[in-house]
């Protein structure tokens, strides 16, 4: 494989994540609890590491893993800068970079660790990189799990005596890098983002509403712990990044051929057939509904019942 050096750095990147040692990171307290546990039953039998090269999955995986490799190189470089400017101010007060809280909620250890807090404005920053179209199709739902991600790292900042008087929050934000973004959509295209950076503000809550969403979704991991494979609480289609089945309504050109982007997107193949309104230079293409999560990202999809009876209910 010519780029083998590249593959081997993502290949490299996917046995790296830690969690601090603790039973949950902040991470995992966000997700699932029937992928979380999964994932602690079978961590040692999924991931790039148990795919031969040879086999095809192998580069399904390593593009799976390509965002999370990009975006843990642009946390680093962020990291490594700010440090180069507290040596420059000759001072650590500048910025505090990637540091771990820990805390001890329904007798389970946790941990959490943000990416940069500004003392002069009291801000907790938070670095996503992420696509355009991503967010602009997905933005209240991004900006959800922002929320609730940075809630989190500002208590457990607050549960530390010694920096919550030095370092308070004031405000949460997050830094949008967006990996996609184009100068020429932006000129023409008044709704799409004008710079390839945007700076989401998200609301901050009380220490008291932190704490209770907190343990609640300790205590969900901590009631599936027990439970078998087939009992776990199932994913919902939000989970499981759910497309239904779309008729796509495509216009051809004078050679026959589809152009880049359907016309319109459909719900149903009757109301495909009333928008085209028998026209000859148009055509449907059906596309057939697919579980994103669960076929391109979700390493323990293998040993989900949940997922096995979807593929056999579609045949």
């Amino acid at each position: 494989m010519q780029c083998q050096p590249f593959i081997d750095a993502v290949f490299k990147h996917s046995e790296s994540y830690s969690n601090g040692g603790v039973d949950y990171s902040v991470t995992e307290l966000l997700n699932t609890p029937r992928i979380v546990q999964l994932k602690k039953r079978y961590g040692d039998m999924v991931g790039i590491e148990h795919i031969s090269q040879d086999d095809e999955a192998f580069l399904d995986a390593i593009d799976a893993n390509l965002n999370s490799f990009v975006g843990t190189a642009v946390h680093n470089y962020i990291e490594k800068m700010l440090y180069q400017v507290r040596l420059a101010d000759n001072t650590d007060f500048k910025y505090v970079t990637e540091k771990r809280f820990f805390d001890k909620v329904h007798d389970r250890y946790i941990s959490g660790q943000f990416d940069v807090y500004d003392p002069a404005t009291r801000i907790l920053w938070d670095c996503k990189t992420t696509t355009v179209w991503g967010m602009m199709l997905d933005r209240e739902s991004k900006k959800k799990k922002w929320e609730e991600q940075l809630n989190i790292y500002a208590y457990l900042m607050s549960c530390s005596s010694k920096f919550r008087k030095k370092y308070p929050v004031d405000a949460i934000k997050v830094f949008a890098f967006y990996t996609d973004w184009k100068a020429s959509d932006a000129k023409y295209n008044s709704d799409y983002p004008q710079k390839r950076y945007e700076e989401v503000e998200l609301n901050l809550w009380s220490l008291t509403k932190s704490k209770q969403f907190l343990e609640e979704h300790v205590k969900r991991q901590v009631d599936a712990e027990d439970l078998k494979d087939t009992e776990l609480p199932l994913c919902s289609d939000e989970d499981c990044w759910t497309k239904n089945v779309v008729f796509a309504v495509y216009v051809k050109d004078k050679y026959g051929n589809l152009g880049k982007r359907a016309k319109k997107l459909c719900d149903s193949r009757e109301a495909a057939i009333d928008y085209m309104q028998g026209a000859d230079n148009m055509t449907i293409i059906e596309r057939p509904a697919e579980r994103t999560r669960c076929k391109r990202f979700c390493e323990v999809a293998p040993f989900c019942n949940q997922y096995q009876e979807y593929l056999m209910s579609q045949g």
